[in-house]
Formats: C-alpha cells, structure tokens, sequence
C-alpha cells in the first residue's frame, strides 16, 4: 500500500512542480515546499502530521492532485467521508494526474462498500444537517454516512421535522423528515428511553373504584398486548435483516453496483421492510410500558371523587401518548 501511495504523491508533486516553474507565483512555491516536506512524513510513516502537511499546502495554493493526495491519506487513516468526497471533488478536475484519475476509481468504490447512503426527502427549501454537512432541499443525489443509525432534525416556517433511519454498509437508504406533532396536551407522554409522565387526575373526596378498575385494567390489557407485538416485529425484522444481508452477498459485485438495477430496487425494497418492523416493534414495545405505567398510575392514583373518566392513545410516529379526562 505505502508503495502504491508513493506513484500518486510522486505524480502530484511532479505536477505541482511543472505548474511552479510555469508561472512565478510564490504561493506555488511555498506550497511546494510544505507538500514536500508532509512526503517527507510521510516516508517516515507520520501519516497523520503528513497529512496536516497536505492541508496546509492546499490551503496555501489548491490543486487537484494535492486534494487526491490528502484524500488518500484521509482513506489510509479511517477517515472514510472526508476521503471519499475528497476524492469525488478531485476526480472533476482535468488537470488531475491521469494516473490519479485511474485509482481514484477503485478508491471510491472501496470506500462505498464501507459506507451507506440516504436519499433524502422532505418539503423543499427545508435546510438540514446530515453526516456533519448542510444540504437544501429537494438535494440532487444522495448522501454518503456511516453505516448505522442516521438522524436529522430541522426547522422550516416554524415547524420541526424529523426522521431517522437505520443504514446498512454498501446500500442506500431513505430518510424521510416529516413533521414533529404538538404533545403538550397528552396526560401521558412517552419520552425516549422508555419512561413516561403521568398527569393524575384531579383528587376529591371518594374514590371510584368501579371506573378506576375499569381504566386501570383497560390500559394494562392494552400494555400487554402492545409489548407482545413489538417482540413480535423485532423477531420478524432480525429475520428481514438476514434475508437482506444473504440477498446483498449472493448478488456478484452488489446488488446496486448500478441504482437503475432491479437487483438494487429489491434490495432496497427489502431495507425498507427491515426498518418498517423496526419501527412497529419500537413503537409497539414503548407504548405497551407506557401502557403499563398508565394503568399503574390510575389505580394508585385514582382520585377520591370523579364524576366522568375517559382515555384513549395516541400514535406519533414512535411515540404514544394518552389523553383524556378523568
């Protein structure tokens, strides 16, 4: 690999030294000498401050090779992003090393097998921070992260969207920002985490028992019923991740080696069934303990005198509420 590393600083250096000795601008030549000395280094295997070197000489006077050569190093030291886009940027470059141009293209695709990708969706003009980088709305491609959990959350005429998705190593995913619903007038709000707050009813002077029993044994039987469910789906979405996964392997060089594949649009089809039942089994386990803890609370909490009682759920995406009166 160290060999390899050395044709391209070798070739961007050359490079950079013609367009020095083309014209006399002494930012080329103090670059020059700062490139020189990070290959110097990076000959002694300091990576890292070599690479403090490149920037610094891209910083005096860009050039493509110089950002080809900081992008390899960037790929060298795990720091997989910032190298890819790195090299993406270099590769538009006519003035890049042919040679440069060649391996950038195996680069690339190394490093996309070790990263995922999100297609972004949400109203235009919204404004949003993915993978440390800003982006506008409708966005023109995708998005490369690490594979993982992916959030996002921004603000647009006064309304809050957010979404998250789950992404997988070498595929692409869609991660929808939708609006964030009011809660503030739920009794009951689960919060991430699992726990929840519970508003008690006014207190008077007798209890109920009769309707306390009835809420309370209600939302127990709903709870119950709602943990049952969600490790219903997580069983089934474990499944679904497996069958993706043998899927993605059995393809010859990834199903989505091209996006306009059929291979990709089932992959991706099959990503989305794995997050779907992520998604129920998440909702559906927070909101059997909410459940849980509401019937808990209504029947050590039940006030002493109540005229009426009523509840009901309510569904926000992962999130489950209870509002009523009691």
């Amino acid at each position: 690999m160290r060999r390899l590393h050395h044709l391209y600083i070798i070739a961007a250096l050359l490079s950079f030294s013609r367009l020095a000795a083309a014209q006399e601008d002494p930012r080329k030549a103090q670059a020059e000498a700062v490139f020189a000395e990070g290959l110097r280094l990076h000959d002694s295997n300091r990576d890292a401050d070599a690479l403090a070197k490149y920037r610094q000489a891209y910083g005096v006077y860009p050039t493509a090779n110089i950002l080809f050569a900081i992008a390899r190093l960037e790929q060298v030291l795990g720091q997989s992003l910032a190298a890819v886009g790195h090299f993406r940027e270099a590769m538009k470059s006519p003035i890049l090393h042919p040679r440069n141009q060649e391996l950038g293209k195996s680069y690339v695709a190394e490093l996309e097998r070790k990263l995922a990708r999100v297609i972004l969706i949400g109203p235009a003009g919204l404004r949003v921070t993915v993978a440390g980088k800003d982006h506008r709305l409708p966005l023109d491609g995708v998005v490369d992260v690490e594979p993982g959990p992916v959030d996002a959350r921004a603000a647009l005429d006064g309304r809050t969207y957010a979404g998250k998705v789950e992404t997988l190593a070498g595929t692409q995913a869609i991660l929808e920002l939708k609006p964030v619903q009011d809660t503030s007038n739920t009794a009951t709000v689960a919060v991430p985490g699992g726990s929840s707050f519970v508003e008690p009813p006014p207190v008077g002077s007798e209890p109920s028992h009769t309707t306390r029993n009835v809420v309370s044994g209600t939302l127990a039987a709903i709870g119950v019923v709602g943990i049952g469910v969600g490790i219903a789906y997580r069983i089934k979405a474990e499944g679904e991740i497996s069958d993706a996964n043998g899927y993605r392997e059995s393809v010859p060089g990834g199903p989505c080696a091209a996006r306009s594949l059929p291979t990709c649009d089932r992959y991706a089809t099959m990503l989305e069934d794995v997050q779907s039942s992520r998604n129920v089994s998440t909702a559906a386990l927070v909101g059997g303990g909410v459940f849980l803890a509401g019937a808990g609370a209504a029947f050590f909490l039940w006030p002493k005198r109540v005229s009426s009682a009523s509840a009901y759920p309510i569904f926000m995406g992962n999130a489950v509420g209870l509002r009523g009166t009691f």
